[in-house]
């Protein structure tokens, strides 16, 4: 694997990172920079993310922690804490499950584990509106030229949605219509659960979900974060990291 698809900074403990949907591994950088005197940090690019080339497959979260979980291995990656960010964060409660014996602590941080019922109305939408105008209903037909409707139709899809195109389009579909339930109640490993209160994109209310699901597991919930912690204030969060994994 060529090294600009991975990083790897810091000595000490083993701490492995997996960003969000639509960013990097570069996202991390801020966090590694109180990290990196006490815990060597590997951040790698997903496939179809900064500089690993789009996959040909539709990957599912699962196959996402299989691509992970070889390249551990390649690297000789071993007892290393694992950090999840939103997208990432669902690879890595994947991950737990086919690794655990490598895998010290999990942190899931503003992590949707669960199928986004907001994904249905679009398609119900689409579907309905295929069913009828198969029978040329004219207002249909109409609907189908105004831009307000588009425009509408649009709207019930997240910003990721709509900034993914052609295959990441349909990689974006197979994780968020992704149920990790059962993954998530055969983690067997400490856990640390990360939201922000303002989390626009995942809820508290998903993480208390997950928290009551997960076994061994601690809620975090930060005061005025959003789903950007690790960004807005990379200080606090290394923070966080830190004092979970010296407990572990």
């Amino acid at each position: 694997m060529p090294n600009e698809f991975y990083k790897k900074i810091g000595k000490g403990k083993n701490v492995l990172f997996l960003h969000g949907w639509g960013e990097d591994k570069n996202t991390w950088l801020p966090v590694i920079d109180y990290l990196k005197e006490n815990f060597t940090c590997w951040i790698v690019d997903l496939p179809s993310f900064g500089a690993n080339l789009a996959s040909e497959s539709i990957l599912t979260p699962m196959d996402y922690a299989v691509w992970i979980k070889n390249f551990v291995s390649n690297k000789k990656i071993t007892n290393y804490h694992l950090v999840g960010h939103s997208f990432g964060g669902r690879i890595a409660i994947c991950l737990a499950n086919i690794d655990s014996e490598k895998i010290r602590s999990l942190v899931l941080y503003g992590t949707p584990g669960f199928p986004e019922k907001t994904a249905l109305v679009p398609k119900i939408i689409a579907r309905l509106y295929k069913l009828f105008s198969l029978g040329g209903l004219p207002f249909l037909k109409f609907l189908k030229r105004n831009r307000v409707y588009l425009k509408f139709l649009m709207s019930l899809y997240s910003d990721d949605y709509k900034n993914s195109h052609g295959q990441l389009r349909k990689v974006f579909l197979a994780a968020i219509n992704y149920d990790l339930t059962k993954q998530m109640e055969q983690i067997n490993v400490p856990t640390n659960i990360i939201n922000g209160e303002r989390d626009k994109i995942v809820s508290t209310a998903t993480a208390e979900k997950m928290h009551t699901i997960i076994r061994n597991n601690q809620l975090r919930v930060v005061p005025l974060g959003s789903h950007f912690v690790h960004i807005e204030n990379p200080l606090l969060f290394s923070g966080i990291l830190i004092n979970f994994f010296n407990e572990k």
